[in-house]
Parts: structure tokens; sequence; C-alpha cells
């Protein structure tokens, strides 16, 4: 899976997500852990599982939104992508008018 990634990405965007999965994952081992730790062995396929699973749900979710925030700081705000759409085309202009 990751030499399919990699090829369709460049090495610093791999990177910084990397970077920001062992952080958001470092943030959550401590609780994941302790949840381990303090569960009895007749609950670990059971109650202790499903917290592990959304544990680790809430570990993904805190990554993809870090990249997601990451990829919109290098994007135009709407508002100027649109206004830089008006510019180069006026007929799309005329096209929004005429939707309205």
């Amino acid at each position: 899976m990751s030499e399919v990634l990699s090829s369709r990405t460049n090495q610093g965007e791999v990177d910084r997500i990397k970077a920001l999965f062992l952080d958001a994952a470092e943030r959550e081992a401590e609780g994941i852990a302790q949840l381990l730790a303090g569960s009895a062995t007749e609950d670990l396929l059971g109650k202790t599982e499903f917290a592990l699973r959304d544990a680790v749900l809430k570990l993904g979710a805190k990554t993809l939104e870090g990249a997601a925030n990451e990829r919109a700081k290098k994007r135009l705000p709407r508002e100027q992508y649109r206004l830089q759409l008006r510019r180069i085309n006026p007929l799309r202009k005329l096209a929004i008018q005429a939707d309205s």
C-alpha cells in the first residue's frame, strides 16, 4: 500500500502526515495502555475491544483532520478562488448570475 501512495504523492507530504499520526499516537498511547492493563482477561474481547477500537478510530480521525487542515492551508480561501475564476473566465460570472 505504501508503494502505491508514495508514487502518487510527494515524500514531504508523506512525512508530514506520518508526523501528525505519530504525535497523535503518542498522546493516545498512555490511555490505550491503561485501558488494556486495567481490563480483566475475560473483558479483553468484549467491552475493552470496543473501547480500543474507538481509541484507534479517534487516532485516525485526528490524523485525517490534521492532514486536511494542512492541505487547506496550502489552498486559496474559497472566496479568493472564486474571484480568480471570475477574472480568468468572464463567462463563468455570467453562468453564476444565471444560476441565481
